[in-house]
Parts: C-alpha cells; sequence; structure tokens
C-alpha cells in the first residue's frame, strides 16, 4: 500500500471518528479531532 493511499484512508477515518466523538461527547470539534487524532497515530504505529 503506497503512502498517498494510506493518507487518504487515515484520512476518511479521522473525519468518521472526529464527527463521531462530536456527537456522542457533545464537545468542541477541535476537542473532537484531538481524540480522533490520538486514536489515528495509535493505529499509524501499528504499521
Amino acid at each position: 500500500m503506497s503512502e498517498a493511499e494510506k493518507l487518504t484512508i487515515y484520512l476518511e477515518k479521522l473525519k468518521a471518528l472526529s464527527f463521531e466523538n462530536l456527537q456522542e461527547k457533545n464537545t468542541t470539534a477541535i476537542q473532537a479531532l484531538k481524540e480522533a487524532l490520538n486514536y489515528i497515530e495509535g493505529e499509524m504505529i501499528g504499521y
């Protein structure tokens, strides 16, 4: 898998997780994004 393909996948996951965090936790957009980034970062370390 190319780096560009990985980036596309990570961005899609980031968007979905951010929206999920925003709705479930009733938080700010930036906080939802930060939490999603932390999750995605953990996934990236696995690759």
